[in-house]
């Protein structure tokens, strides 16, 4: 069932479930839990199509390092972000979520179950297969799946419409949630033309995006004399992002084109770095040539004979990408603006984002180390960027050209809301649920108390998944 708040939709019904965005993750849950026949209120701050109104809401700052525009990088539509990822999907390492400081309050094998499930929505294989390339170097090829990519809006749009139990409703902006000091007991939206919609329901989730639910929920807890959240509640902070570079040019075995490679995680422990995924991207024949010449200035004999075997097919020129975990910390947050509002009087979000010495450190020592391993075995060769090598600032956005996830980010918006084992390590507890309040669960990257280097929307999926299945038991 399919309404609109535009047009001054009204519901006295108390809900099951209210779920609040209609990305992946609110989807997801709002599926699996139509199967178990329970009412669900799916609230969407857009419309089924992109619209102006609602993107507007998107803006923002950003504080600290280069950073795309915050109301480009996201999508306020059914369907959510959906509509523009690429598709790329991996699971995050067993030990991603051991993170010496920001320790996940459950595990890989807590997610595992829920795997094939999450693949299926995807529609990409489970079973993900990596390899070990050399022992005494720690090296992996790692193994990333690709979605078609599914647009959930697309996608689920005619189930939705057909569901006697999903009541999804347009144009549906969050603005505040009434509650006592147990219980949330109502959800308050507006629509764009002032509409306005009391939801009832005997359990919240908050599935807005990995900005929107730290913005929604400070604001929610400022309006209300910050009675919503635990006053050390760290609300906004650790926010997180996949720092994506290219950061240099190779001459490798042709075998090793267009894959993707991982430093083992006992020798990331040795070398004292975090997670980080390089791909080789091959090159054409014309591009392959310059970097050939290029390598036979350096050191004309290993040019030629790398020119030689170039001619026998052996070895391939190409591009290397990066895209690695960043540390999180407290001061990247995400704040109120003091003077910038949506059209619903909410402060717009202040992002503040910088890249630690440690972030680099990650990537300048995955580099070398990966370079070490490439001259010793013969593999081949690598030119590493200048700025890396010298650890100058990174390339400033306007300064990169190709695709755009490749630029400085993948727009992938972790943290905020991160779990944790108690109100001042976390915002919500291992089954989601936010410290303070019995019936309010917060979905999405935002929870992620460390980001590995695999993109984000499988974990969240499973994570939805395990959601729902713990919500069905309880309410």
């Amino acid at each position: 069932m399919i309404n609109d708040l535009q047009k001054n939709y009204t519901s006295s019904k108390l809900f099951d479930y209210c779920i609040i965005g209609s990305g992946p993750a609110g989807i997801s849950l709002a599926l699996k839990l139509a199967k178990k026949k329970k009412s669900i209120f799916l609230a969407e701050a857009g419309d089924i199509d992109w619209s102006r109104a609602s993107t507007e809401c998107y803006q923002g700052e950003t504080i600290g390092d280069d950073y795309f525009a915050l109301d480009t990088s996201r999508l306020r539509m059914f369907g959510g972000t959906s509509g523009h990822w690429t598709g790329m999907c991996r699971t995050l390492d067993k030990e991603d979520f051991n993170y010496s400081n920001s320790k996940w309050p459950i595990g890989k094998k807590d997610l595992d179950p829920f795997l094939d499930e999450a693949c299926e929505i995807l529609e990409i294989d489970s079973e993900f297969n990596d390899q070990v390339i050399s022992r005494d170097y720690g090296i992996k090829s790692i193994d990333f799946h690709f979605s078609p990519p599914v647009r959930f809006g697309k996608k689920y749009f005619e189930q939705i419409q057909r569901s006697k139990f999903i009541h999804l409703s347009l144009n549906t902006n969050l603005v505040n949630m009434l509650f006592n000091e147990e219980n949330i007991n109502t959800a308050e939206f507006k629509s764009y033309n002032g509409n306005h919609l009391g939801v009832r329901a005997r359990c919240f989730i908050l599935a807005c995006g990995g900005i929107e639910n730290s913005r929604l929920l400070k604001w929610i807890n400022y309006s209300n004399n910050k009675k919503l959240i635990n006053s050390k509640s760290p609300l906004g902070n650790y926010w997180m992002e996949h720092p994506h570079y290219k950061v240099g040019q190779a001459v490798v075995d042709r075998r090793w084109s267009d894959r993707y490679i991982n430093i083992s995680a006992s020798k990331r422990m040795e070398l004292g770095i975090l997670n980080a995924g390089i791909r080789f991207e091959h090159l054409g024949d014309t591009q392959a040539d310059a970097v050939i010449k290029d390598l036979m200035c350096v050191a004309p004999n290993l040019g030629k004979n790398i020119a030689k075997l170039f001619d026998k097919n052996l070895v391939c020129a190409g591009t290397l990408r990066a895209a690695w975990e960043q540390e999180p910390i407290f001061n990247n947050r995400v704040e109120l603006s003091k003077n910038k509002k949506d059209i619903f009087g909410i402060p717009k979000s202040k992002l503040f984002w910088k890249k630690t010495d440690n972030d680099f450190k990650t990537l300048q020592i995955t580099m070398r180390h990966i370079n070490k391993w490439i001259m010793n075995t013969n593999l081949g060769r690598l030119k590493l960027d200048k700025w890396l090598l010298d650890k100058e600032d990174y390339p400033a956005l306007d300064e990169l050209g190709g695709k755009g996830y490749h630029h400085i980010g993948g727009y992938h918006h972790m943290g905020g809301t991160r779990m944790g084992t108690n109100p001042e390590r976390g915002v919500v507890d291992k089954n989601l649920k936010l410290f303070g309040k019995s019936n309010l669960f917060i979905c999405g990257s935002s929870v992620f108390p460390s980001a590995g280097h695999a993109n984000p929307t499988l974990t969240l999926t499973q994570l939805s998944l395990r959601l729902a299945s713990f919500l069905a038991r309880k309410y």
